[in-house]
């Protein structure tokens, strides 16, 4: 039997140290959510559960520049294959994030589509409604 070449052993091994590594990556940050605010300026992460079970999680940035104005607040899904991945992004209200008023979300009737109220940007409270698709 012919044995593989040390060198293809050593890329293969390369390759699957860093498919190991971005999965962890994707375990602990979300795709498309920067490493550092979402480890270390972040609230605990809550959730929406839809009309199907699924869970749509959001958490807050929670930084002290984020008190100048509104909080940036990812809002993501998590599964236990590919991880988790932002799917809605945007500014939310002090009241949002202080838990005075329920996270403004609303799932529709087909338990996939949802759509999400932020603001504008970090001083502008004009309101924007992203709508979207649970994957």
């Amino acid at each position: 039997m012919k044995r593989l070449p040390k060198t293809l052993v050593f890329l293969l091994l390369i390759a699957l140290a860093g498919a190991l590594l971005w999965r962890l990556k994707l375990h602990l940050v979300p795709a498309g959510a920067k490493p550092v605010a979402f480890l270390f300026a972040s609230t605990d992460p809550q959730f929406s559960t839809s009309p199907g079970g699924r869970k749509l999680y959001y958490r807050f940035n929670d930084a002290g520049a984020a008190h100048s104005g509104f909080h940036y607040t990812w809002c993501y899904t998590d599964h236990w294959l590919t991880g988790k991945k932002v799917i809605a992004g945007g500014y939310s209200e002090p009241a949002v994030r202080n838990g005075e008023v329920e996270f403004p979300m609303v799932w529709h009737d087909n338990g996939s589509d949802f759509s999400v109220r932020f603001a504008a940007g970090r001083h502008d409270s004009t309101i924007l409604w992203y709508s979207g698709q649970f994957p």
